[in-house]
């Protein structure tokens, strides 16, 4: 079924020997010429021809990268740090260990059933090597078999895998969602049809490559690709391309003054957070081709969103939690701009908290500790609320602080009409307050 390559596979039903004699009886009898009735409405999607896509125009360029190995020649501890981190490991080519997803064998083991019908299904097969997305349509007996040649996502939250068409790129129709979740549709599918036609943009891997040239820069919303895709958020996307910093080391190996590439720690506060604000926030309509911003330069030279700095939206009404069910990887920036310790800090910012070389997940030490860099625990007293029954809060030091003051919750992602209510991968609101009790 799957042992084609990447080629798309549609099987129906043959009607041969006294099944076809019985179905010519009954459609005589009917007064129908069953030859020229209507096959039933396909509910499998699939992306246009190749042969008729408009081809690629770009040629291929070098852009200066050199990749993480290169890096790891002067900077073997931060390297092999840095490969822990989501960022590395937020794409890759698919392969068994790229993934924590369960796939089956054969049969269908691993499947995702729409809600809508039950006769349309995915299957999730591991075969030769390969991971396979395989529609199925119970209705109309059409099967369409595509092998994954990209995994998207580290799998904190959730892993979406791609394929491609010649030079173009596109989304297979079941997203994996870090437990309880599991398998569903992708993101913003339908689910009364299987979708193998959607486009990959230029946007959406400026997010999760390093680097990726689209083969007709002049659209905005384009899905070809031309030359070497370096998959993973490594070093030179917040660094800068390395090729020249490389050349000079290289050449003058005693000189220890950086050459030919941004350290992030000596940009004003704008310019540092503008490189995490290219993925961690509404940066806007596109305007200059993806992959054109580098470290250091003014993203809203790039992208049209609001400029760093500006007043924030206005509070959410309530008690604050309004907003928390859009909480997702890419508002963190906005969310925390709309923090107290944000507008009260000259020089707060993302790397204030997070550093980008180490795997620090779940490391409540480290993380306090970084709070108490501006807090001192001694000045913040126990409070109780009785008529809550809520217990003493405690400012130790001990306990974590981004348990109370960046809660947890419910991203959008795994949303679909009518899930409001369902499990749902969870990411902290990076909008640091005082938030009541659960």
């Amino acid at each position: 079924m799957v042992g084609l390559g990447n080629r798309t596979l549609v099987c129906r039903p043959a009607v041969t020997g006294v099944i076809a004699v019985a179905v010519a009886a009954v459609a005589a009898a009917c007064g129908h010429d069953a030859a020229r009735r209507d096959p039933p409405p396909t509910r499998i999607v699939l992306p246009p021809l190749l042969a008729a896509m408009p081809a690629p125009t770009a040629t291929p360029i070098d852009p200066g990268y050199v990749g993480p190995e290169v890096c790891g020649e002067c900077h073997e501890a931060k390297l092999a740090s840095a490969r822990k981190t989501s960022h590395f490991r937020t794409s890759r080519p698919a392969t068994p260990d790229a993934t924590t997803a369960p796939f089956g064998g054969d049969a269908e083991d691993v499947v995702v059933a729409s809600p809508v019908d039950p006769r349309l299904r995915i299957v999730l097969l591991a075969q030769d090597g390969g991971l396979w997305q395989v529609g199925l349509d119970g209705r109309s007996q059409e099967r369409v078999a595509r092998k994954a040649d990209v995994v998207f996502g580290s799998g904190k939250l959730g892993q979406t895998f791609l394929y491609w068409e010649g030079p173009f790129l596109y989304e297979l129709p079941a997203t994996y969602f870090a437990p309880p979740v599991g398998w569903r549709f992708s993101p913003g599918y339908h689910e009364d049809q299987l979708d193998f036609s959607r486009p990959v943009f230029g946007q959406c891997l400026e997010c999760h490559a390093l680097w990726a040239q689209p083969g007709r820069p002049d659209l905005v919303y384009e899905h070809s690709y031309v030359g070497e895709v370096r998959w993973g958020v490594t070093c030179e996307k917040c660094h800068g391309p390395g090729r020249d910093h490389v050349a000079w080391h290289r050449a003058h190996p005693d000189d220890t003054e950086p050459h030919a590439i941004v350290a992030p720690d000596d940009l004003s506060r704008e310019r540092r957070d503008d490189i995490c604000m290219l993925c961690h926030s509404d940066h806007g309509e596109e305007l200059q081709p993806a992959f054109s911003f580098r470290p250091g330069k003014v993203l809203r030279e790039f992208y049209s969103g609001p400029r760093p700095g500006a007043p924030p939206p206005p509070p959410d009404p309530g008690n604050g939690m309004a907003a928390m069910p859009d909480v997702h990887s890419n508002n963190q920036m906005d969310r925390l701009r709309q923090s107290a310790c944000y507008r009260g800090s000259a020089e707060l910012g993302c790397v204030s908290c997070h550093d980008p070389h180490t795997y620090e997940r779940g490391d409540a030490a480290t993380f306090n500790e970084r709070c108490m860099a501006c807090h001192d625990a001694a000045t913040l007293s126990p409070t109780r609320d009785a008529a809550a029954g809520r217990a003493a809060v405690r400012h130790d030091g001990a306990a974590p602080c981004v348990d109370c003051h960046m809660p947890r919750a419910r991203t959008e992602i795994a949303q679909r009409p009518g899930g409001e209510d369902e499990a749902r991968a969870m990411i902290r609101d990076h909008k640091i307050g005082i938030y009541p009790a659960p």
